[in-house]
């Protein structure tokens, strides 16, 4: 029986892109391989035991970190449900722990020296919006014409992580430099940044990369940016760029007024820019909020964020509140906290 074939055959009935799919294969691939040169036992007789027996030879023979690993065991489980047709046990084979470790980011400074010194500009079009708009580089790879909203100044992501449509703000620098690729580049109407041959299919994400580095090698830099580096960026300018706003007048007012114990389904978003508008200051939310959220502990020191949660609980006891409700206002208020700028105070690039 072909188990490849057969895995490859369910993964696709989940309606998984080609790129998961092959990725899902790498070490069904290899656990295969390793069952007819080492094991030689049908799959009926494969048993936890063999599970492990190759997890130590995978991470022994290719030194695969605690998170590939992780990986393998996934796959693993796949297979052992939808193909083996056999029940999981998660304690035989459970997930390893792994270090987490905090991304390199680069100065405002040096993302503008590095962005500034680019002759090339179709790159340069592309890292602008990697680090103006903070998008992932298979996203800024993918975006047509129609999806630079100049009007509105956002950008329209389509398909983006976890195949959800999203918009990002764009930023007027990105806008002005992508105003002059499109015009010094044929005025691309489909992709943005199509390939060199064959303009009906967008550019290989390890173009950037490729570019990236070798203008590392022409500063004189070492190693350390990649395409996800300017995301990284995008987030941490914004915290160094934002005034913070402890919400405890904001609790006192609501309970004064009543504004969460009359029953009224305003949702906590809404509450909060109104809030905020009629303080005369600018939020802005990002999509990708649990992106943003991870800085936290290294933005404040401990006793602010435990003062700031403790007008999270009291938000949430002032009324009942459904699971979403609280999720949402959970999130909101931990955006306030982070991401309130002052109008006097953005980056070269962020400004809108």
């Amino acid at each position: 029986m072909d188990y490849l074939n057969i895995f490859i055959e369910m993964i696709k009935l989940r309606g998984l892109t080609d790129h998961t799919v092959k990725s899902y294969c790498t070490y069904i691939r290899a656990f295969l391989e390793y069952n007819d040169s080492k094991l030689h036992k049908y799959m009926s007789q494969i048993n936890y035991n063999d599970l492990r027996a190759f997890i130590t030879f995978l991470q022994s023979s290719r030194n695969l970190n605690d998170r590939t690993v992780n990986t393998a065991i996934s796959q693993l489980r796949f297979f052992f449900i939808y193909v083996l047709h056999r029940p999981w046990d998660p304690s035989q084979l459970p997930m390893r722990k792994f270090d987490t470790y905090l991304p390199y980011v680069p100065s405002q400074e040096e993302v503008d020296t590095f962005i500034s010194s680019i002759t090339d500009i179709k790159v340069k079009a592309m890292v602008s919006l990697l680090y103006g708009s903070g998008r992932r580089i298979g996203e800024v790879c993918n975006l047509k014409y129609e999806d630079i909203e100049r009007r509105n100044m956002r950008v329209h992501i389509r398909h983006g992580k976890n195949r959800s449509d999203r918009y990002a703000i764009l930023a007027n620098e990105s806008l002005d430099i992508l105003t002059k690729y499109w015009f010094d580049c044929g005025r691309p109407r489909g992709y943005l940044f199509p390939k060199q041959h064959g303009q009906d299919k967008p550019i290989d994400t390890f173009y950037l990369s490729r570019h990236i580095h070798a203008h590392e090698d022409e500063l004189g830099w070492e190693r350390r940016i990649t395409c996800h580096t300017f995301r990284h960026a995008f987030g941490m300018h914004l915290y160094e760029n934002t005034s913070y706003l402890l919400l405890s007048k904001w609790m006192e007012r609501s309970e004064t007024e009543g504004e969460f114990n009359r029953g009224k389904r305003i949702s906590c978003v809404r509450q909060l820019l109104l809030f905020m508008a009629s303080c005369g200051i600018h939020v802005y939310i990002p999509h990708d909020f649990c992106h943003f959220k991870k800085a936290l502990p290294h933005i404040f020191d401990p006793d602010e964020i435990s003062e700031f949660f403790c007008v999270v609980d009291s938000y949430q006891n002032t009324a009942r509140h459904s699971r979403y409700e609280l999720r949402m206002a959970n999130e909101c208020l931990v955006v306030a906290l982070l991401l309130i700028r002052s109008p006097t105070s953005s980056s070269t690039l962020l400004k809108k």
